[in-house]
């Protein structure tokens, strides 16, 4: 038997209900920064089209660590996305308390693939 265990229903249920509203749209990538199979520079090119198209309200919250962080974290400065990306890194869900995110709008998967091979 196999058991997977991710974000939904629960913790994005969590997220939507108690999440700060700061009057942003906020995208939330989840999971291991990892170029191979996750592709978190995806996200930041969902969010420089959104920006292109007036939606410059947007902003990208990742959470998660990996050896990505570092080359996304140098996109970020080099566009001058500082304002509107957030890296939380790891965060327990399960914890009573975890850090105040804001609230949910979306979640981006930007994975090539996901589950058990």
């Amino acid at each position: 038997d196999y058991v997977l265990r991710n974000m939904a229903p629960g913790h994005l249920a969590r997220l939507q209900s108690v999440g700060v509203d700061d009057g942003h749209l906020n995208l939330y990538w989840i999971g291991r920064l990892e170029r191979n199979q996750k592709c978190p520079e995806r996200a930041l090119t969902i969010l420089e089209l959104l920006h292109a198209r007036g939606l410059d309200r947007t902003v990208l919250h990742f959470v998660g660590e990996g050896e990505e962080r570092p080359k996304l974290q140098v996109h970020v400065r080099k566009h001058n996305l500082e304002n509107s990306v957030r890296f939380w890194g790891w965060v327990d869900f399960d914890s009573k308390t975890f850090p105040p995110l804001p609230r949910i709008h979306a979640l981006l998967n930007t994975s090539n693939f996901e589950g058990i091979r």
